[in-house]
């Protein structure tokens, strides 16, 4: 897909979903509708398209995240896919245009996994996009009464260039810039070329500083109804008795820590209940959550930060959490409060492997009620830089705290999701204890070179 066509493929991945689900979407698509959709697109047009390719990118359309956290663009295939599914064309149309209509044999169209002919035409796809960009096109260009202004691909920008001495010019389309075909030798046209340009450099400029770096905080003083999922949130593995309890406590998110983990299990499958997610785009971030009156009591109850390389659990993830200890096998062992960091980064099919293991407080000293007195405020950081991580914690009686590094590592693995998670595991029963979730904030950016 060329550079500036984004805005043309997020109205037609918009078109494809008024037209499949008959109203507008104003969140991103569910796995069953993913599927359903693609299998609406088969039906009609011949082409397979993966679901969760158009889940994941649903992702980028609806909640118009930041343009780093889509590492791949939409293939060609999905692109005609999509544009033959809108422009309604059937069978007659897709599959065999004449023949098709008069009962010959359909031709499928290209598929996914061949990726269609080498370099070869988009006729759906590209009549969609030129008749966007035609409907967009600036009214400062008609009113300056340049001819024949319009778009071409990005692959002529090489002849970028007008011979200024020999009468007629051929303006060529650079970049995102509008320029008409051929203009006439004036200071019009002039006039125009430098008005453009300027305006392309400023906004490339601004765009540039403004991708670099992007924050989100939340401070979850609105969690009522859909007012989560507006701010870029997705509930994973949801249930519904618990989560009804998340406004518990004004001006924070309850969660609780339910059975469920993501450590494998022979007897239970990955589940950790109203797992919280949004995208995680760029190389490099900063993540950083707070909680309030979290004192764990019993295992393996635990809050933190879960990383994921793609919303299913069973695949590669980092986490860090602040959680209880009393396993120690035929040790006796006083119990702790630790911040502990597991990571299936290497293989998701194998056991994970605890590489963090912070001891903050020895539980059982008669000093316990002054242990949760200090950890009323809590906080977690996670710092990502290349394959380097730094992981950090704060707390104390007030909010005011300094973080301590508890670890860092070198880990080969790259999050595509960042999640805020409570749970107590699949081991003996436990209390369902509230964590009060009171900030959150993710700043993400190219990596310094």
């Amino acid at each position: 897909m060329q550079p500036g066509d984004d805005a043309a493929f997020k109205q037609l991945f918009r078109d494809a979903c008024r037209r499949c689900f008959r109203r507008e979407l104003s969140v991103p698509l569910s796995a069953t509708e993913s599927k359903f959709l693609c299998a609406e697109v088969l039906s009609e047009t011949g082409a397979p398209i993966a679901w969760r390719t158009v889940q994941q990118h649903s992702l980028w359309v609806h909640l118009e995240v930041a343009e780093e956290s889509r590492q791949t663009g939409p293939t060609g295939v999905m692109l005609e896919a999509l544009a033959r599914y809108v422009a309604a064309a059937g069978d007659a149309g897709v599959r065999g245009g004449a023949a098709a209509a008069s009962g010959a044999a359909a031709t499928p169209g290209p598929t996914e996994g061949d990726g269609g002919p080498a370099e070869g035409p988009y006729p759906f796809w590209f009549r969609y996009k030129e008749a966007f960009h035609r409907d967009r096109l600036p009214a400062v260009v008609h009113e300056l009464g340049l001819p024949d202004a319009h778009l071409v691909p990005r692959g002529l920008a090489k002849r970028f260039f007008f011979h200024t001495f020999r009468g007629a010019e051929q303006f060529i389309l650079w970049g995102k810039l509008l320029v008409p075909e051929r203009i006439r030798h004036s200071w019009l046209a002039w006039l125009a070329f430098l008005l453009l340009t300027s305006l392309a450099v400023v906004w490339g400029v601004r765009e540039y500083y403004a991708r670099k770096t992007n924050t989100f905080t939340d401070t979850f003083t609105q969690v009522a109804g859909d007012s989560l999922y507006t701010r870029g949130w997705m509930r994973v593995d949801p249930d519904s008795t618990w989560w009804n309890r998340r406004t518990d406590n004004p001006g924070a998110l309850t969660l609780f820590t339910l059975q469920g983990d993501n450590w494998p299990d022979s007897s239970a499958n990955p589940w950790i209940g109203n797992l919280l997610l949004r995208p995680l785009g760029g190389d490099c971030f900063t993540a950083e959550v707070q909680f309030s009156g979290f004192t764990p009591t019993a295992n393996w109850q635990q809050a933190g930060l879960l990383l994921m390389e793609d919303t299913s659990l069973r695949a590669r993830s980092v986490r860090i959490s602040i959680a209880y200890n009393d396993y120690f096998e035929d040790y006796v062992q006083p119990r702790q409060i630790i911040v502990e960091g597991v990571s299936s980064a290497s293989d998701p099919n194998r056991k994970p492997e605890e590489f963090l293991h912070k001891t903050l407080y020895l539980l059982g000293w008669g000093k316990d009620s002054l242990i949760y007195e200090s950890m009323h405020h809590t906080a977690l950081r996670i710092e990502k830089r290349g394959t380097s991580y730094r992981f950090l914690y704060a707390g104390g009686q007030t909010d005011n705290f300094i973080f301590q590094e508890v670890g860092s590592r070198s880990i080969y693995f790259t999050p595509r999701y960042i999640a805020l998670f409570a749970l107590k595991g699949f081991g003996r029963p436990a209390q369902e204890l509230p964590v009060q979730v009171r900030f959150f904030s993710v700043q993400t950016g190219a990596c310094e070179p």
